[in-house]
Parts: C-alpha cells; structure tokens; sequence
C-alpha cells in the first residue's frame, strides 16, 4: 500500500512538472510573436493583429494555447496574392503561397503551395505556377522583409 502510494505520488509530480514545462516553453514561443504586432491593430484579443498600408495587409495570428503553430502573412490588397510564413523558436521557418489561378463572378479559385525562401516547391508539380508568378511572390517577401526584418527566418 506505502509503495504503490509512493508510484501515484511520483506520476503526479511528473505529470504536473512536465505540464508546467510544457507551459513555460509554450509561452516563450507565444512571446516570440509578440515582435512582429508593432505598428498592427488587435483585432482579437492577444491573439491576432493586422493592418493594410499600401496596397498590402500585415496579419499576425499567435499561436493558440498548448499550439505551437502561428504565422505571419503579408496579403495582396485584391486577394490574389498571400505570403504565409511559419517562425518557430524550435525548427526551421516554413512558408506558403495562396495563388489565384482563375476566378468567376461568384469566387476565386486558390492554390496552396508551399515553398522554401528561395521560392522553390516541396513538389515539382507546383514549380511551374511558383515561376509563372515569381514577381509577385517575391514582392510578398519584399513587403515581408520590410516589415517585420528577418526575424522570421
């Protein structure tokens, strides 16, 4: 009876400090984004800040809690463009385009590609349409680097 307490007791030390832990280093990344909402307007509490300057919306969305997942996206005013981008504190920056290919009177039709910083696709299938509109990515990156540095990468 005295040992098997003793086991209970132990798991629940364990399970409690790896919680705190798992806390603390979810709030130190939540922090990180906290550089990258100066000059944004919160549009949800402590959790996501955008503007539109030029032509161009800025958008920080934090991570959600217990998530370690956030981004950043630099958005052409007419839609057809975003630059998504992932910064993490415990791997490497992934980013995304958001491309219109075609558009009716009712919608647009997106796709998702994502890419790494010198704008070439995890699948070669998807390159072409990267190149095709390889100005206007870049641009998104311009916009994104003038905003907010380099500290997404």
């Amino acid at each position: 009876y005295c040992f098997m307490k003793k086991i209970l007791k132990a798991i629940g030390i364990f399970c409690t400090t790896a919680f705190i832990i798992f806390n603390l280093v979810w709030f130190s990344n939540y922090l990180m984004y906290r550089k990258f909402t100066d000059g944004l307007q919160e549009i949800m509490s402590f959790s996501a800040y955008d503007i539109l300057v030029d032509g161009y919306g800025y958008h920080v969305k934090f991570p959600d809690y217990l998530s370690f997942t956030g981004n950043l996206a630099v958005i052409t005013e007419d839609n057809k463009y975003t630059l998504i981008i992932w910064p993490s504190l415990f791997a490497e920056t992934k980013y995304g385009v958001m491309v219109v290919t075609e558009s009716n009177e009712y919608t647009d039709f997106f796709v998702q590609i994502m890419i790494d910083r010198d704008l070439v696709s995890e699948y070669d299938d998807d390159q072409a349409l990267i190149d095709q509109h390889r100005e206007n990515i870049e641009d998104l990156f311009q916009k994104a680097n003038a905003r907010w540095g380099t500290e997404f990468e």
